[in-house]
């Protein structure tokens, strides 16, 4: 059972946000994996004091931190001439800031929570982007790179 605050889209997914009562905590579901939604009429629920859910989710990349006190961090990102086109085209947060580089490349800034969750979407790039800070999230990049190379050796 959830009391929802609403709902977002992120990266052209979309989620339901509310107060789980089984967890009693806030939760996100993606809507893709509702199989059942039962309203139940006449019910009250009455929203948190001074709750937004703008304010909630605007600093998070997607939808979950993993952590208890997310911390804001910068990650910066390093992005080749082709690519660099969609980037300065498509808001992908909205802290997102471009810095042009000599030969067509950019820098990408973002100031966020949650970067744990770039992980699949930095690697759906390829390498035309490279990961300049956080030195943590560079680091856990190189060892999932490291796991998809080593499937691939062993398959041959």
């Amino acid at each position: 059972m959830v009391e929802p605050h609403g709902l977002l889209c992120r990266l052209d997914n979309w989620y339901l946000t509310g107060h789980c009562m089984e967890r009693q905590q806030r939760r996100v579901f993606l809507l893709l994996n509702i199989k059942e939604l039962n309203v139940l009429e006449r019910s009250f629920y009455r929203m948190p004091p001074g709750f937004s859910l703008k304010k909630a989710y605007q600093s998070v990349w997607g939808t979950w931190t993993g952590e208890e006190t997310p911390v804001l961090e910068t990650v910066r990102l390093k992005v080749e001439a082709g690519p660099a086109e969609r980037f300065r085209h498509t808001l992908f947060h909205e802290s997102q800031r471009v810095q042009e580089l000599p030969g067509g490349e950019i820098e990408v800034t973002f100031r966020l929570m949650g970067a744990q969750e770039m992980i699949s979407w930095l690697m759906s790039w390829g390498g035309a982007v490279e990961v300049i800070e956080p030195a943590w999230l560079r680091k856990q990049l190189i060892q999932e790179l490291q796991k998809l190379l080593l499937r691939y050796q062993k398959q041959q």
